[in-house]
């Protein structure tokens, strides 16, 4: 009767250390996936956005953040200390944060693509095209999502959209970005003299 005792105390002790070290490997799972994750950060003049990640020591951009002043901006070669290698990316738990010009202004509630503009709009719209004229640092290798072709609107009360501005870019590229280079302020990749056609352009 004692030995039974025994061998079902020795089976609970058994089943209590496999299920506090599969705890122990879950928290250190959750540790480690919290670390590498990219935190989202706003530049001191809040005119551009970034993901930083110090575990991984690097960042990239989410783009300039436009209130209605001026349309030039720079990916610097670092942000906060650590290079920046991309543009677009994942933040927290993953959300998605694609690169792209973000227009804070009150006139337009709502943003869309190429798509949607072409379903939705009017042969007399009347929009501006804002210029953004972007400086891409000498650490840019790459991207992880653009919204570069995208316009802004209103929506109106009888169900229509007013579209109010077209998003282009205008591009010049650090000499020593091993990856891009800009013409004309069209980007293109330095390997194959392929345009990258993820953006409007001027």
């Amino acid at each position: 009767m004692e030995k039974k005792h025994r061998s079902v105390w020795i089976g609970v002790g058994v089943g209590l250390g496999i299920g506090l070290l599969l705890i122990a490997a879950w928290i250190g799972f959750l540790a480690l996936f919290v670390a590498r994750s990219y935190e989202f950060v706003t530049s001191e003049d809040g005119r551009m956005s970034y993901g930083v990640c110090d575990f991984r020591k690097d960042a990239f951009c989410i783009g300039p953040e436009w209130d209605g002043g001026d349309l030039s901006f720079e990916i610097p070669d670092e942000f906060m200390g650590l290079p920046v290698t991309k543009l677009g990316g994942y933040t927290g738990r993953g959300y998605p944060c694609p690169f792209a010009a973000r227009v804070n202004t009150q006139e337009a509630d709502f943003v869309c693509d190429d798509e949607f503009f072409d379903f939705h709009h009017s042969e007399d719209d009347d929009y501006e095209t804002l210029v953004f004229s972007l400086h891409m640092g000498k650490n840019v290798r790459s991207f992880d999502g653009v919204d570069g072709k995208m316009y802004g609107g209103k929506d109106l009360e009888n169900g229509e959209c007013d579209f109010l501005y077209k998003v282009v870019y205008s591009f010049t590229v650090d000499e020593e970005n091993e990856t891009f280079y800009a013409e004309n302020g069209r980007l293109y990749y330095k390997a194959n003299g392929e345009l990258i056609e993820e953006f409007f352009y001027e």
